[in-house]
């Protein structure tokens, strides 16, 4: 059964409640449906995706979310909360993903990411504010799936700054681990589904060929042939091709 939205009303309403069930002062991003519905980009979302930057601004927050009739889901709920930075949360239909600083292990919530952020309301306590829609679009580029290719449609008609994007993708590199490959396997995913050029594509592609070496073993390898040949230059088309044998 597919889950029932919470649209922008319900979301305000949301917020209007938990602001009066928090204790002291905090400042929570929204990064996923939930900013993109605030700004009127998308009618509903499933779920509300937020980020505290710290343990104190998350017990807060967790003390008011429970208050307002909000129980932790123990199935999602991991001991490592800390490192994993994610706890969820449930009442009814409504669902509250909150992360600590780092999103699923993956991205860290950056002081630029913090700059970009714009302002929504200020509560009596309670102070939110929305990640731009680049941010949003990097978040949401950095998994497969299906849902978000709709949003990150949307959100490319908004007109993104690629240059935003490709410099936190890859100030976030890791040692062993380059955003920018997942970036690209989902700009393909976009264009094959929309019929659609990004032009941004074959810069984002020339990150990739300067990381090549660190490149996932799995990369490109979802798609067939001849998406493969229609989306990556000649050179390094066989190297891919062979690895799905």
């Amino acid at each position: 059964m597919e889950k029932e939205m919470l649209s922008k009303d319900d979301i305000k309403v949301f917020l209007e409640n938990l602001d009066k069930n928090i204790s002291e002062k905090i400042t929570v991003y929204l990064i996923g449906g939930g900013s993109m519905a605030l700004k009127e980009l998308k009618l509903a979302t499933v779920d509300i995706d937020v980020v505290v930057k710290t343990k104190k601004e998350f017990e807060i927050l967790k003390s008011g979310l429970l208050k307002v009739g909000f129980g932790i889901d123990e199935e999602a709920h991991d001991k490592n909360i800390y490192k994993q930075a994610v706890m969820v949360f449930l009442k009814g239909i409504s669902r509250v993903d909150v992360f600590i600083k780092s999103i699923v292990g993956m991205l860290d919530f950056t002081e630029t990411m913090e700059e970009r952020a714009t302002l929504y309301k200020e509560y009596s306590n309670l102070t939110i504010k929305l990640s731009s829609n680049e941010d949003v679009f990097l978040l949401k580029s950095l998994s497969d799936r299906e849902k978000d290719l709709p949003d990150n449609r949307m959100l490319i008609d908004t007109g993104l700054d690629w240059n935003v994007i490709l410099k936190e993708c890859v100030d976030q590199h890791r040692q062993d681990t380059k955003w920018v490959f997942w970036l690209f396997e989902q700009i393909c995913r976009i264009e094959n589904k929309y019929d659609i050029s990004i032009p941004a594509k074959p810069r984002i592609f020339n990150v990739c060929k300067d990381n090549w070496d660190k490149r996932p073993s799995d990369f490109m390898t979802e798609f067939d042939e001849e998406i493969i040949k229609k989306n990556v230059p000649s050179s390094e088309q066989k190297e891919i091709i062979n690895a799905k044998k």
